[in-house]
């Protein structure tokens, strides 16, 4: 019997195996898809890398800096740029500065004098006792104002969650902004109150992710998930799609399909199909009319099934094995499926956690040929402003080696929450539609010298209203059955800092777990 099987190779997986690995504990890695990161991925064509998942991370947790150190990536690690602090804010067609200070919010047009007063307001609004049941929207049209809900919350939540700040739940998806209400009484009295506890979070070495510092690697994110599985390549096995789990005498049996081939599965001529984790790729492969050859190999129970992927022979084993602990990271749409027949109530509230769809498109443009200037980090947009996607990063303004010197890149984010039938309304005309309202904002003439584009069916996972019901009964769950543990960006925060700062006390209950 195997220690551990942890299910699923994204950052949440990999971190938490990392530390396991440190200490001397054995594990497998189940993983559907023939390269491990999960939603993180940079790709490299024609002069340019990108990044079609997470672009970048907040150095929020020591955990980070401790793992770069330990992967010998310290010479790889890199910080944006000073130019990138500036953030703009499209309003009437033209994009402002957000104000990061007292003066710049004085002076700003992104409110009007009543807005501004508004805001000033804010030390006077009393306490709410809604708790969870109270949105972002509410909290912060509350305390701050309309316009300040309309101007700031509503695209920067659309930035960082693809979300709708009427639905999600301030309490969970934002716990220390709810948290400067409930303990301090407001926002400004919390940020002068809570001055001891920031004292003491940097002596811990942890970063608010106001101050943090927002990092990358030379060649791209998909760096760390690489050196991470280098440590331990024969602990992965890739396109092993799990099927379901259950309980045994002893811990858990997970039951799996390993699927080979000759030739590179992921590499077959597709068009328009799906890959794990419902990244849509401009690929297509079919496995269809298996034919079972049945038996057993020692150790493990397989069944062997052969079909055909374009004229390659593949093989699909369906193989159960045994461990004393089940780590799942696997997104929480993929665990409903995983979990239907251990606990159908757990499956469902898998499947009640929202995940918009958000197609992400990289495109390049001829420096010359761009009017405005390029000193920021890119630019949100608020809902009320009616266009056809989210907001834009400026790559190459935020790091280096994203093109050569002689043209800007830039990742536009469309769909979300809020706009998630896009798609269907422009159709094949959607890139070409969106290319066409960036230009006007960013004063271009000339068509884009390179572009490429991945759609994320189900992207980020939503904190909305009634999510605490969802946390709560994984804590149920893993309390009532030991040796089971959940991690993801579905639970304690999305962010790459998030995912790495749960998964060391994660490996740590594991190993104490182990020790019992």
């Amino acid at each position: 019997m195997k220690k551990v099987i942890i299910l699923g190779s994204g950052i949440s997986g990999l971190a938490a195996a990392h530390w396991l690995h440190k200490a001397g504990i054995d594990f497998t890695i189940l993983e559907s898809r023939s390269v491990p990161g999960g939603s993180i991925r940079t790709e490299r064509e024609g002069g340019y890398l990108f990044d079609f998942g997470p672009n970048s991370g907040l150095e929020t947790t020591p955990f980070i800096r401790e793992m770069v150190t330990d992967l010998g990536l310290d010479n790889e690690m890199i910080y944006a740029n000073e130019a990138s602090n500036k953030r703009y804010i499209l309003k009437n067609g033209e994009l402002l500065p957000l104000p990061m200070s007292v003066g710049g919010f004085l002076k700003t047009k992104l409110f009007s004098l009543r807005g501004k007063l508004r805001v000033l307001k804010e030390p006077f609004v009393g306490k709410s006792s809604d708790g969870y049941n109270q949105s972002l929207g509410e909290f912060v049209t509350r305390r701050l104002g309309k316009e300040f809900l309309e101007n700031v919350i509503d695209p920067f939540v659309s930035g960082v969650f693809a979300g709708d700040p009427m639905k999600l739940s301030v309490k969970s998806a934002f716990p220390k902004l709810y948290r400067l209400e409930e303990v301090y009484g407001g926002l400004v009295k919390g940020m002068i109150g809570g001055a001891k506890e920031r004292k003491a979070a940097k002596k811990r070495n942890e970063e608010s992710k106001q101050s943090a510092k927002m990092f990358s690697f030379r060649s791209g994110l998909g760096v760390l998930p690489e050196k991470i599985v280098s440590q331990f390549p024969d602990k992965v096995v890739y396109n092993s799609r799990v099927k379901k789990i259950s309980k045994t005498d002893g811990g858990w049996s997970v039951v799996y399909e390993k699927i080979s081939s000759h030739a590179e599965i992921n590499g077959a001529e597709k068009s328009g199909g799906e890959q794990a984790g419902d990244e849509r790729v401009s690929k297509r492969a079919e496995i269809n009319g298996a034919e079972k050859s049945g038996g057993e190999q020692a150790g493990d129970e397989r069944v062997s099934k052969r079909a055909e992927i374009d004229g390659a022979e593949i093989r699909r084993e369906e193989i159960t094995v045994e461990c004393s602990v089940l780590l799942s990271t696997l997104p929480a749409h993929d665990s409903a499926g995983v979990f239907e027949e251990f606990d159908p109530v757990l499956a469902q509230h898998f499947r009640e956690i929202y995940h918009p769809p958000v197609k992400v498109l990289f495109v390049a443009f001829n420096r010359s040929d761009i009017g405005r200037a390029l000193d920021g980090f890119g630019f949100l947009i608020p809902g009320k402003e009616k266009k056809i996607f989210l907001g834009a990063i400026w790559s190459s303004v935020i790091f280096e080696n994203r093109c050569g010197d002689d043209r800007a890149a830039f990742t536009i984010f469309i769909g979300g929450a809020k706009n998630p039938d896009v798609f269907s309304r422009y159709g094949d005309r959607l890139d070409e539609e969106v290319i066409s309202e960036f230009k006007k904002i960013m004063k271009i003439e000339k068509e884009p010298v390179f572009r490429k584009s991945v759609m994320w069916e189900r992207a980020i996972p939503q904190y909305n209203l009634g999510y605490n019901l969802h946390d709560e009964y994984f804590e149920k769950t893993e309390s009532e059955n030991p040796g089971l543990f959940f991690s993801g960006n579905y639970r304690g925060g999305i962010s790459i800092g998030d995912c790495f700062k749960n998964s060391k006390p994660t490996a740590e209950k594991i190993i104490e777990f182990l020790k019992k």
